[in-house]
């Protein structure tokens, strides 16, 4: 068969075109919907992991003594174990196994986490210690700070249930909310914060958050801020197909406390003050959804909910009426591992 330098010419162009147009496609065509790199389509980000059910970091900070001779004691706390480095010795937990105090009576730094009755954070800071006339440069510090985190997990006993929290995730308080109370208490020369963070970010979760900061002395500010009250905060969830290893009857927030103290002046020197911070919170959930469709597990212990148009006491009140504390407490201290890791490095 023979073609005509027309028909020749013809047929050599559509190749071209089909050549050109099968080049200018996608080597992964539906694949690089956010652009392909130089060797491909870029992997999408992996999903985080499910937050720890408890943990807890905190620092500390006591110094007693004369530029001559200094005396302090400092170090990290991090779920139930402290890394001490420094002057003086080793500090261990308090008998509760959370509770730690550094100091002498009158100068020194207590930072306490609570799981029971309700999950609570307070850190208190005293520099007191009299002036040593014989020592003008005499120097009182103390300075503490601690975060409590903890999981929150609402579990969907059926898909139907779990879809009509799916439809409230978008909405800032939609399924639950936080209300806490706040203190802080200051004299002479001081300065602290509060602070709590609901929600863990994944997805289309929402975080929200709450701070509060006091100081008598012209520090960080114009002094003010030292007093009691309440705050509010959406508890927002997200299903567990957004982290590794959850699945889409499992509904994830966390809740985060922190506190702040500092007594004594910004710098070494004699300017006596005490500071105390506490914040604790309580969970509401949405008077619109069934409970019974629903069990709660908070900081690790499963608490099965019952329908209720009130509050439900958190975290911990739930595992004492039904199972007991114990379960926490052991899971803090499954928590606890050798080692020693910044408290910027860990999450809150």
């Amino acid at each position: 068969m023979k073609l005509s330098m027309r028909a020749a010419a013809a047929l050599a162009g559509s190749a071209v075109v089909a050549l050109m147009a099968f080049s200018a496609a996608p080597a992964f065509a539906g694949e690089c919907d956010d652009g392909c790199g130089p060797i491909g389509p870029q992997l999408p980000p992996p999903l985080p992991g499910i937050p720890a059910a408890v943990t807890t970091n905190g620092t500390y900070f006591v110094a007693l003594g004369t530029i001559q001779n200094p005396q302090y004691q400092q170090g990290y706390y991090q779920n139930g174990q402290t890394t001490f480095f420094g002057g003086g010795a080793y500090h261990p937990i308090g008998g509760d196994g959370r509770t730690l105090s550094v100091g002498g009576a009158l100068n020194n730094i207590t930072l306490q986490p609570t799981l029971d009755p309700l999950a609570a954070v307070r850190v208190t800071a005293t520099a007191l210690t009299p002036q040593d006339p014989n020592f003008p440069g005499f120097d009182i510090v103390a300075r503490g700070s601690l975060s409590l985190g903890y999981l929150v997990t609402l579990h969907a006993n059926t898909q139907a249930a779990a879809d009509a929290l799916t439809a409230m995730i978008g909405v800032d308080g939609g399924i639950a909310h936080v209300e806490g109370q706040y203190s802080l208490t200051a004299t002479g020369a001081s300065w602290g914060s509060v602070s709590a963070t609901t929600g863990t970010g994944a997805g289309a979760s929402l975080v929200d958050s709450f701070s509060r900061a006091c100081s008598l002395i012209n520090y960080g500010g114009a002094p003010g801020g030292c007093d009691a009250g309440g705050y509010n905060l959406g508890l927002n969830f997200a299903n567990g197909l957004e982290f590794a290893g959850g699945n889409g009857l499992d509904f994830y927030s966390a809740i985060t406390l922190s506190a702040s103290a500092n007594a004594g002046p910004p710098n070494l020197g004699y300017y006596p003050g005490t500071l105390d911070a506490y914040i604790d919170p309580q969970i509401f959930f949405n008077a619109g959804l069934d409970l019974s469709q629903y069990s709660l597990s908070v900081g690790g212990v499963n608490a099965p909910l019952v329908p209720t148009a009130g509050g439900v006491p958190e975290p911990a009140a739930w595992a004492m009426l039904l199972v007991g504390f114990g379960g926490i407490g052991a899971a803090m201290r499954r928590a606890r591992r050798p080692g020693f890791r910044h408290p910027t490095q860990a999450r809150v």
